[in-house]
């Protein structure tokens, strides 16, 4: 009987282990494009947020500057409560809250009484807040 030779190959044993190492492989990569994708439309709708509430926060010190208008003219009553769908973006709602006569925490820099008022715009987006912003203004 003479002895076969072996010939320059691969074995089934390990093909089937290159195989089962990169299925395991692939799942990990496919993870973490998962998670990626999730991440990018949280950033998305973190940017679009921060947009429209620096919009809506503009619109309010635009009125405070009118002479028309001016800052007797920032009362909850001129602007919508909300939560109101926000125009041009219906995935996204805003809410207004305005506190008058702020004089302490934080602190109005304006000595006299009935001179601030505390504005944060909130944006929403399928039920999370997506952005906020914050301002005092003030009657000087």
């Amino acid at each position: 009987m003479s002895a076969r030779r072996r010939s320059g190959g691969f074995t089934l044993i390990e093909i089937v282990a290159v195989i089962v190492l990169m299925a395991i492989a692939v799942l990990g990569i496919l993870a973490v494009f998962g998670d990626a994708s999730r991440t990018l439309g949280l950033n998305v709708a973190s940017q679009t947020g921060s947009q429209l509430a620096q919009q809506m926060a503009e619109q309010i010190l635009a009125d405070r500057r009118n002479p028309a208008r001016g800052y007797a003219y920032i009362i909850p009553a001129n602007y919508p409560v909300g939560p109101v769908p926000v125009p041009g973006s219906p995935n996204y709602t805003r809410t207004i809250t305005i506190t008058n006569n702020i004089t302490t925490n934080p602190p109005c820099p304006v000595t006299t009484a009935g001179t601030c008022s505390q504005v944060v715009v909130t944006i929403s987006s399928g039920g999370q807040v997506a952005s906020s912003a914050t301002f005092m203004v003030a009657n000087y």
